[in-house]
């Protein structure tokens, strides 16, 4: 700030002088600023002055206080009025905007907008920063005609403020300053509103609001804008608010689809919509409402036209859906129009027939129909002797006359490009008939050879040549090298000369027709010219000249040279010489064997260094010395010790690879091997031991030849000497020498058989083998060995025993990381035994450093047993929490003995491992205090169950152990039990003792691991009774003990765990009472024991109960939680039955254990229902007798199942299953048993199964199984998966699970879409629909059965018990088939839908008056019958609606139908009696007119509540009565109505409006004696100055004293 406040010092402090250089303002600019600094000074001096110190006047001085108060855009518009015009770019650009429109600087804002706008070209930096729409529209500080002029121009340049663009108005009177909307392109091509829409969207709604119907088309006219292109023009609502709007846009898709006939019928119904808005715009609203010749006009443009409205076949589309009788009564007023339409049929009803088309065209010249169109069966004119067939180009009789036949030869098919057409018409047409095939067939070569030329740019023909003449057995080598030529020369002159194709081409094919005939000018022509082009195309390439692929391409030309024997081209030579390109020029030379003197003649191209090299080389070349003749070997002599001396000396022995193989030794030259291997006879492996031998330094070579005793040189090498090479080099580590002479050698001899039967596989294996063993050995560190190993154990053909060295590379992994290493000695010596010592060996030291993840892992490699690994490190974790100081946390004890039983699970120790493991843990457990005591125990129950659990996986366990630890967990839980008695606490098994935070607990837990269920403990005989103790047995327990015991026993039998409460009193020889009697209910019940036999106890209490009464003292005593009570009265026991009664008294006197007893009871009643022994009963799942229970068919089954389902327990997933499987075979029997389509009462049955699915406590359960079932189902057994349907959503219903329910409607709609409706199953149809009931969801169904004509099955009586068929029948018509009035009426009828007939019955009648409102009333007075006859079906069907409203009790609808009757019975009355008013289809508008003009009062009456209107009756009797004096009308009145003062007083109002007549004033004194209110009948007669009236009221002795007390008060 302090920085900011010296620069603002500094800026003002200059001169004016100074200031002014730097502005470049105007004078009046400078003026005002000049008055203003002298101003602002004069103000900072007199602020500053109040402490005595003056500044100079030229001197500025800020205040910090000012400053600290100034934000940075105010800071910068400080500065700006002394800143350089070059630092502007750099500015902040509102602050610089502010400041310029404050300035109102019109050329710096234009300049910025100017350097803005997008086509701008930047030259160099930017004078001003980055300006934004933004920025103008709220920083602009002008006026606002400089600001209109800065939003005109910036919006010239496509940029709009936020604030006109989202205020449409203000942008369109933005746009009208730049030339409006109408401009291409578009001004403002990216707008869009907040809702998304467009430009032309808004443009279209704004027009809309504003009603500007021309803007509009201009504007849709002008962008071309239609409802694909811009979606706005295709919305219903706005069609709907906006009739005419829809009716452009028909409009201008009939202009731009002028031929299409549904545009131009949409634009008529859009125009109907205009004329007609009550309504909506059909064919029919146009005929009902009068306008005949529209409707007719749009229905010629309708899908279909006027015959399909004639025939009525289109019922589906309302629009354009027109009633023939509607039509014909319309276009009554058009005779001739209705006869053309509906024309009258003949005696047989045939419409008489057409003029054919073959009639018209009888009288055209050119066109004859009893000749020309025989063919054609709809021409009757046709002669007998016409062609019946379509004349064509290949009718024999039109080629027998007119035809010219032509043969067509094998040049014809070559210029067609049909080579084999071409090659098979030659051997039928002439090869065949030759006698000189061979002349032929060169002749025919000839001739094509000469037309491929010809055609050389035809790429089929030439190519059919060429074929041809290879079928020929012709080479067409020459041919295929002329047309490239040909086309290479002329793409060549063509491209120079564009304009002259044809005549290149032509002379082209001259030369080449000289060229066939063996013209040597013409060859050289082309030569030449190949050439031009040749380099032409190497240039158009862009490759070098003498390249290798400008010399592939110039292979060309060389053929070209060749086949036609001229002499070779020079021309790439002469390329070479000139880019000095010696070694091209060779190749090039020697590749087509130039002869000396064409060399030669070449190379004075060269550089002069370069010519001389190649003419030293080339006088010293065999192939020119061949050439020109000059003597052989004639450089022999110049060298006679050197190479070629050693070759041809080797040449003149008997063996020459031996001599230069010895030769090769005595030199200690590798390549002399080389040269000898290339002899057929020579030895490769001698070869590749002397080239190894001779290719290394001395003392390698001495090392592996010192087992040679005799002269190496005569050595004769084999197999055994080039393994010892092999293994000399390997030690030493030469192993590129051994890789390049095995790939020189044995390639070298790849194509021959010798090299590969020379060195056998046998002996390359054992070298490869000698070869790994000696990388293991030479790995320097671990690494090495690991990544050595890791690629053996990768390779799939090993030579190395491939599991070893897998289980080798698999340790290293295992091991690496660590300081433990593997044993070189297992790498040379590996067996399975060694392997897994030094395993054995790793496991110890592994485990002594703590290493046991790594321990396991070795462990398993080498499938030796993990239980020391994982117990000691458990051990080891155990110390670690002991030393911690964690270990006296019950809950940390509890997690590791958790984690230590999840160890094992996971390492798969050995059960008898982790059981011993356990054992000792437990004997070590501690105790000190009662309290510590307690948790101890605990722990200590769970050690010992924990032990039991795994010895009980154990195949080979004794039982005797088992029984010995549960033996030890009861003695826990009897101590723990008698300690938590002294404690007080009284806490017994089932209640946790010991608790610890939650529910994880060692109760808990040793819950979890119990092994109490086992089937080897629960053995038979801890269930008889001849083994248990009795009290007279001697007792092993002290007193607290046998109470704890005694208590933890009741426990178990009310658990219901018999078994173990039988072997725990062995155990303990412990007499208890409970678990007796339980046991001899058993016995009872299974018949092990007899009632004589039981001990003398047992015998008493059952001989005590049966003195009893039986039902009565059973039915008194407490009553159980379960449900057993209901099973044991469903078939009430007979009282001889001894055993049921024996049962219920031992049940009765258990304390404990009752509910076994129960079960026992249960079970044994069910096995005498079921027909069987209670043994096998009991033996059996509980889902199998529950099973049998369902299965059995009997009535009471449901109520036993669920007597047996509380009494077992069973789960809801178990009596779920059950059911779903029961149902599912019932249905199937059914199915079997009475056939696809005969279900007797499938309602009942499905209720039956609801009754079964409710044994479930889960319904929704059942009703998921029962969809899971449909899959086992048959695909034949459709009425099965329907039932399953049905009761799956009834279950899903029970819950309103509207997942499930959503499920079922899904599965129905499959099953009808892919079985039900194409097998024609519409009974099952109809029973899926009523038993889900869900109408709405399953219209499908409703229109399957419509269209298949199916529809009445579902007016069946007793369908619908619940009466919501007949209403979604109803809704199902009205909805989807609004025309189909019999439907309807059926529906109704059956049902006695009495509301609904009413209604289909007066919308009829309604129909019909709307018939004869389509014509005018005078018109229809012409045909008075057929009025009369409309009319008299209008009123039997209201007499009939409003009886059958009648019947529903809907008495106000019933009452119009009758008001309505009565009119039409009253225009009925008034057309017989010639009168020609129209009561009907009167509009309220001139309804009182007709009141009025009625008669009598009982037919206005009629009319007025027919259109429950309430007519002003003042005025009716004021029309009638007092204008035309009918006091009958006025008697009528007053039968029907009250003649209340109000009315008198209305009437006489009118009189008083209208000019009284005499006998308009006698007819009101007579109607004012109607009035029995005194005061207003002497008022009226008052006021009208009937004085008479008044002195006979006041005379008369009855009214005189009333009016007399009236007038006087």
């Amino acid at each position: 700030m302090i920085d900011f406040v010296h620069q603002v010092e500094s800026l003002y402090s200059e001169s004016f002088q100074e200031n002014k250089e730097m502005q470049s303002l105007s004078s009046v600019k400078n003026w005002r600023q000049e008055q203003d600094s002298s101003k602002h000074l004069a103000t900072l001096e007199s602020l500053l002055d109040h402490d005595g110190r003056r500044v100079p006047s030229r001197e500025v001085r800020v205040m910090l206080n000012w400053a600290q108060w100034w934000d940075e855009l105010l800071r910068d518009l400080i500065l700006l009025p002394r800143k350089q015009g070059q630092g502007l770019a750099t500015c902040n650009p509102e602050a610089l905007w502010m400041h310029l429109t404050a300035q109102h600087d019109w050329l710096k804002i234009t300049s910025w907008i100017e350097e803005c706008e997008p086509n701008h070209s930047s030259c160099g930096q930017s004078k001003w920063p980055p300006l934004t729409a933004s920025i103008v529209d709220q920083n602009t500080l002008c006026s606002g005609y400089m600001r209109n002029d800065i939003l005109n121009k910036l919006a010239r340049n496509g940029i709009f403020v936020l604030s006109e663009l989202e205020d449409f108005e203000l942008l369109l009177q933005r746009l009208v300053s730049l030339g409006g909307v109408l401009q291409n392109p578009h001004p403002v091509p990216k707008y869009s509103t907040a809702s998304g829409l467009d430009f032309h969207a808004r443009f279209v709604l704004h027009c809309l609001e504003h009603n500007l119907q021309y803007m509009l088309y201009t504007y849709l006219d002008y962008y071309s804008l239609t409802p694909s292109n811009c979606p706005i023009l295709d919305d219903k609502e706005l069609h709907e608010a906006h009739p005419w709007f829809e009716f452009l846009v028909q409009c201008r898709g009939v202009a731009s689809n002028p031929r299409d006939p549904k545009m131009i019928f949409q634009a008529s119904l859009a125009n109907a919509q205009i004329l007609i808005p009550s309504n909506q715009a059909s064919v029919s609203s146009m005929l009902l409402e009068g306008r005949t010749l529209l409707a007719l006009a749009t229905t010629m443009y309708a899908p279909g036209g006027i015959d399909q409205v004639l025939q009525n076949e289109d019922t589906e589309k309302p629009l354009k859906k027109v009633d023939p009788q509607l039509l014909k009564m319309a276009l009554s007023p058009y005779p001739k129009l209705r006869a053309a339409l509906f024309p009258p049929c003949t005696s047989h009803g045939i419409l008489p027939s057409d003029i054919s088309l073959y009639h018209l065209v009888q009288s055209l010249v050119p066109f004859d129909p009893s000749k020309l169109f025989g063919w054609q069966s709809t021409n009757t004119l046709a002669v007998s002797d016409a062609s019946s067939d379509l004349p064509h180009f290949s009718s024999p009789e039109l080629v027998n006359k007119y035809a010219i036949m032509e043969r067509l030869d094998f040049l014809y098919y070559l210029r067609h490009g049909r080579p084999s057409f071409a090659f098979g018409t030659f051997l039928v047409q002439q090869l065949v008939k030759s006698k000189s095939p061979k002349q032929l067939i060169q002749q025919a070569g000839n001739e094509a050879f000469l037309l491929g030329l010809s055609f050389f740019n035809t790429p089929s023909v030439a190519a059919a040549c060429v074929c041809f003449l290879e079928l020929l057995g012709l080479s067409s080598l020459k041919l295929r090298v002329d047309i490239k030529v040909a086309n290479m020369i002329f793409s060549y002159r063509t491209r120079n000369e564009e304009s002259q194709h044809n005549q290149i081409r032509e002379s082209l094919v001259e030369q080449l027709m000289r060229l066939a005939d063996g013209e040597k000018a013409a060859t050289e022509e082309v030569l030449k010219s190949l050439e031009e082009a040749f380099w032409d195309s190497i240039e158009h390439q862009g490759i070098k000249r003498t390249s290798s692929d400008s010399r592939r391409q110039w292979s060309l030309v060389m053929q070209f040279c060749k086949l036609h024997t001229t002499k070779l081209s020079t021309s790439y030579l002469k390329e070479c010489a000139k880019s000095n390109d010696w070694l091209q020029f060779i190749i090039q030379a020697q590749l087509y064997s130039y002869k000396p003197d064409e060399v030669t003649s070449v190379l004075e191209g060269f550089a002069p260094v370069i010519q001389h090299h190649l003419m030293l080389a080339l006088e010293k070349s065999p192939l020119l010395h061949g050439a020109a003749g000059g003597p052989e070997g004639s450089t022999g002599s110049r060298h006679a010790d050197g190479l070629f001396q050693i070759l041809f000396r080797c040449q003149e022995g008997p063996s020459a690879s031996c001599h230069l193989l010895a030769e090769g030794l005595r030199d200690h030259a590798p390549i002399l091997s080389v040269l000898a291997a290339c002899f057929p006879e020579a030895d490769i492996i001698h070869c590749l031991c002397v080239w190894i031998i001779t290719s290394v330094d001395n003392v390698t070579r001495s090392e592996a030849t010192k087992h040679i005793q005799s002269s190496v040189e005569n050595h004769k090498w084999d197999l055994h000497d080039l393994s010892l090479i092999w293994k000399v080099f390997l030690r030493k580590q030469k192993c590129q020498t051994l890789i390049r002479g095995f790939q020189l050698f044995l390639k070298l001899k790849s194509g021959d058989g010798p090299a590969a039967s020379q060195v056998p596989v046998q002996w390359l294996e054992s070298q490869a083998l000698f070869l790994l063993e000696l990388m293991l050995q030479q790995c320097r560190t671990e690494y090495e060995l690991g990544k050595l190993l890791q690629l053996l154990a990768a390779t799939d053909d090993l030579l190395l025993a491939g599991p070893h060295v897998k289980k080798l590379c698999a340790l290293s992994e295992i091991l690496k990381g660590s300081s433990v290493s593997i044993n070189p000695s297992m790498l040379t010596r590996f067996s399975p035994e060694t392997f897994q010592n030094e395993c054995r060996s790793i496991l110890e030291q592994l485990q002594e450093k703590g290493m046991f993840s790594l321990a396991r892992k070795v462990a398993v490699l080498a499938e030796l047993p993990a239980d020391s690994v994982v117990t000691r490190e458990i051990l080891r974790d155990l110390h670690l929490l002991r030393d911690m100081g964690e270990w006296d946390q019950d809950q940390i004890r509890i997690k590791f003995w958790k984690k230590c039983n999840d160890s094992f699970m996971k390492n798969s120790i050995s059960s008898q491992a982790a059981s011993d493991f356990f054992l000792n843990q437990a004997n070590v457990v501690v105790e000190s205090s009662v309290q510590e005591k307690i948790k101890s125990i605990t722990e200590r129950h769970l050690l010992l169950t924990l032990a039991g659990h795994w010895l009980a996986k154990d195949v080979s366990m004794a039982l005797d152990k088992l029984e010995e630890i549960e033996k030890e967990i009861w003695i826990c839980r009897i101590t723990q039990q008698t300690l938590s008695a002294d404690e007080g606490s009284g806490r017994s098994r089932c209640s946790s003792c010991a608790a610890v935070n939650g529910d994880f607990t060692f109760d808990n837990l040793a819950k979890e691991f119990s092994f109490s269920k086992l089937p080897a403990l629960n053995t038979p005989n801890y269930l008889k009774v001849e083994g248990l103790e009795f009290r007279e047995c001697q007792q092993t327990l002290a007193g607290d003990e046998e109470a704890a015991l005694r208590f933890l026993l009741g426990c178990l039998l009310d658990e219901g765990s018999v078994h173990e409460a039988s072997r725990v009193c062995r155990y303990f020889h412990f007499y208890s009472r409970d678990v007796s009697l339980v046991l001899h209910c058993r016995a009872l019940a299974s018949g092990e024991a007899d009632l004589d036999k039981l001990h003398t106890d047992i015998q008493a209490l059952v001989a005590a109960e049966k003195t009893q009464e039986s039902s009565a003292s059973q039915q008194s005593r407490v009553p159980s939680t379960s449900s057993l009570e209901d099973w044991t009265h469903i078939a009430d026991p007979s009282l001889d039955d001894q055993i049921v009664l024996s049962l219920k008294a031992l049940t009765d006197e258990c304390v404990h254990g009752r509910n076994y007893c129960r079960q026992v009871l249960c079970l044994y009643e069910l096995s005498k229902e079921l027909n069987c022994s209670y043994s096998e009963m009991s033996a059996l799942d509980p889902e199998k007798v529950l099973r049998a229970i369902l299965s059995s068919q009997q009535a009471e089954r449901c109520r036993r199942a669920q007597a047996f389902i509380t009494t077992q327990g069973l789960q809801p997933e178990t009596v779920a299953e059950l059911v779903a499987k029961e149902v599912v075979q019932e249905l199937l029997a059914s199915s079997e048993g009475k056939g696809q389509k005969q279900v007797s009462n499938p309602a009942a049955e499905s209720q039956a199964f609801l009754q079964l699915a409710k044994l479930c406590q889960d319904h929704t359960l059942v009703g998921m199984k029962l969809l899971e079932k449909i899959s086992s189902v048959p695909r034949g057994e459709l009425s099965c998966i329907t039932e399953l349907l049905i009761l799956a959503h009834n279950c899903f219903s029970l819950t309103c699970h509207m997942e499930g329910i959503t499920r079922v409607l899904q599965a129905a709609r499959l099953l009808t879409d892919e079985h039900l409706a194409p097998n024609d199953e519409y009974g099952l149809m109809v029973r899926l629909l009523t038993g889900i009931g869900r109408y709405n969801e399953m219209t499908y169904i409703f229109e399957l059965l419509h269209e298949k004509h199916y529809f009445e099955v579902l007016m069946r009586k007793k369908l619908d018990p619940s009466g919501t068929l007949k209403t979604a029948l109803l809704d199902y018509i009205k909805r989807c088939r609004p025309g189909d009035s019999e439907k309807h009426n059926m529906i109704a009828l059956c049902f006695s839908m009495c509301r609904e007939i009413g209604e289909n019955h007066e919308a009829a009648a309604c129909i019909q008056l709307k018939l004869i409102e389509s014509q005018p009333w005078e018109e229809s007075l012409q045909d008075v019958a057929n009025l009369k006859k409309l009319l008299m079906k209008a009123l039997t069907l209201f007499i009939d609606a409003a009886e059958s409203y009648s019947k529903d009790s809907c008495v106000r609808q019933a009452l119009r139908c009758r008001r309505l009757t009565k009119l039409i019975t009253l225009q009925l009355h008034f057309l017989s009696t010639g009168q020609s008013t129209m009561l009907i289809n009167r509009s309220r508008q001139n309804l009182m007119e007709c009141i009025v003009s009625l008669p009598r009062f009982y037919q206005a009456a009629v009319v007025a509540e027919a259109y429950e209107f309430v007519p002003d009756w003042a005025e009716v009797l004021y029309q009638q009565v007092i204008a035309k004096g009918d006091f009958t009308y006025l008697e009528e009145f007053k039968q029907q109505r009250l003649l209340k003062p109000a009315l008198f007083e209305e009437i006489a109002k009118k009189c008083k409006q209208h000019p009284p007549t005499d006998g308009a004033l006698r007819n009101l004194k007579r109607l004012l004696a109607y009035c029995e209110d005194i005061s207003t009948y002497y008022r009226l007669a008052y006021d009208n100055k009937f004085y008479d009236v008044v002195n006979m009221l006041l005379k008369d002795a009855q009214t005189g004293c009333c009016l007399n007390d009236m007038l006087s008060n």
